[in-house]
């Protein structure tokens, strides 16, 4: 059986806040799974897949240089 995380275990890998984890739940982002009306767990493989290089991106997080590529026009405009 896969080890299932809080929403708050899951916030503090994410270094976000436990509504940011519902958030993502309920944007379909994140795969959790419903114990109850109430209660939510997440596997630790949901949330390594949504930290992956590729998704972060999704989140906000840093981009990769082939997705800045063409927009220093745009930067150096703004800088001026």
């Amino acid at each position: 059986m896969p080890s299932l995380l809080t929403p708050t275990e899951v916030a503090h890998l994410l270094s976000v806040t436990p509504r940011t984890v519902q958030r993502y739940a309920r944007e379909g982002r994140l795969a959790r799974i419903k114990i109850g009306n109430r209660l939510s767990r997440y596997t630790r493989a949901s949330v390594e897949q949504l930290i992956a290089p590729e998704n972060l991106t999704r989140l906000g997080g840093h981009p990769d240089a082939s997705e800045i590529e063409g927009n220093h026009d745009a930067y150096d405009r703004k800088r001026q």
